[in-house]
């Protein structure tokens, strides 16, 4: 999807509602927390509108959150540490829309 120095991070992108799934495809090439402002700027270069609410899941399945500005702009990770999309989806919401002052 995206090259970086250090090779090219392949990526599965998902809008499910109001959240952007970012799986790591974990082609050997770096990974996605290494690589993540050109993994947002990809995504929101191609889709403006995308939420802004976001979860990486990592190659071992586990979920957790990306917070972004208004813009689409990486802020910092949270753990949220569930292999349970619908429960990352859950605290996401929670972090960023319930307490947005606490994430941007």
């Amino acid at each position: 999807m995206n090259d970086i120095e250090g090779g090219t991070v392949t990526v599965g992108v998902q809008v499910r509602d109001d959240v952007v799934l970012i799986f790591d495809q974990d082609d050997g090439g770096p990974s996605v927390s290494r690589a993540i402002d050109s993994v947002l700027a990809s995504i929101y270069e191609q889709n403006p509108d995308a939420p802004r609410v976001v979860l990486f899941c990592d190659t071992e399945g586990v979920y957790d959150g990306v917070s972004v500005d208004d813009e689409g702009q990486f802020q910092n990770f949270y753990p949220i540490r569930t292999t349970d999309a619908d429960h990352a989806i859950e605290v996401a919401r929670a972090f960023i829309v319930e307490a947005p002052a606490r994430f941007h």
